[in-house]
């Protein structure tokens, strides 16, 4: 049989910075390089199979948005000059570590979905995240992600959270995020009915909620005890009506627009 063709490797090439780049902005044939990029606010590196960026982004001092998922990146890339970074898309590469994001005081976003990472660390400084994707991460067998507290403790912006599918076993990491409006954790290893519902107790501001696929979702009478747990939680409009009849002071405190499942 054929062998299949073996994919090169790309190294970030100022010709490549210059392709991706949006239409809208071209470069004057008089305009300097260094020029040029320090008024780039968007890149689109994505699938591109980049293994190696180096000091890249170094004249992108006013990069707001940085495209760099699908390719074949091993590390969170050197990001110091790029303070103004607010958006970052590195889900699908080979990164097994958060490290490197001290200088991005501004990030809202970071996507960091099917990588290799088997620790949420690194986030110290980012003090203005809003949403992390954190999903689906390629461990080896028998690993899991653990949560760090000293990063979490700093996310108190954060709202929306995904860490599903990551062999997560323990919510203690997650102790400081009681600001979430979004989280899923379904399809992890969680077992411990009461550290859940203690974390739940809590969360002020929680709308939605997915606990699929762990063993504790399968525990009787499980999406009744979260509700009474988690104050901003409902169900459907039937189990809502029906706590209301056997507990009447929560219906102060359910929010009919709220989701678990």
């Amino acid at each position: 049989m054929p062998q299949a063709a073996h994919l090169q490797m790309v190294k970030v090439s100022p010709g490549l910075l210059l392709r991706s780049t949006s239409s809208n902005n071209k470069k004057r044939e008089d305009e300097s390089f260094e020029n040029f990029m320090s008024k780039i606010t968007h890149l689109y590196m994505n699938n591109k199979n980049i293994d190696d960026v180096g000091d890249t982004f170094r004249h992108c001092s006013r990069l707001q948005v940085l495209y760099l998922y699908e390719n074949k990146l091993t590390s969170v890339p050197d990001l110091s000059a790029n303070s103004n970074l607010t958006h970052l898309y590195l889900q699908q590469n080979n990164i097994t570590r958060i490290c490197g994001l001290e200088r991005l005081v501004s990030l809202e976003k970071l996507f960091l979905s099917k990588n290799k990472i088997s620790v949420l660390e690194g986030m110290e400084c980012q003090k203005n995240l809003r949403e992390l994707h954190i999903d689906h991460q390629r461990l080896a067998a028998g690993e899991e992600i653990i949560v760090d507290p000293r990063s979490t403790q700093s996310l108190r912006s954060l709202r929306n959270l995904d860490i599903s599918g990551s062999s997560l076993s323990c919510l203690e990491g997650l102790v400081h995020l009681t600001s979430l409006e979004h989280l899923d954790l379904s399809s992890n290893r969680l077992t411990n009915e009461s550290e859940l519902l203690n974390y739940l107790s809590q969360t002020t501001t929680l709308k939605d909620l997915s606990i699929a696929g762990n063993p504790l979702s399968k525990i009787s009478r499980m999406n009744e005890k979260i509700i009474l747990s988690a104050r901003t939680l409902g169900m459907d409009n039937i189990n809502i009506q029906y706590l209301f009849l056997r507990n009447p002071r929560w219906k102060r405190n359910l929010s009919l627009t709220s989701k678990i499942y």
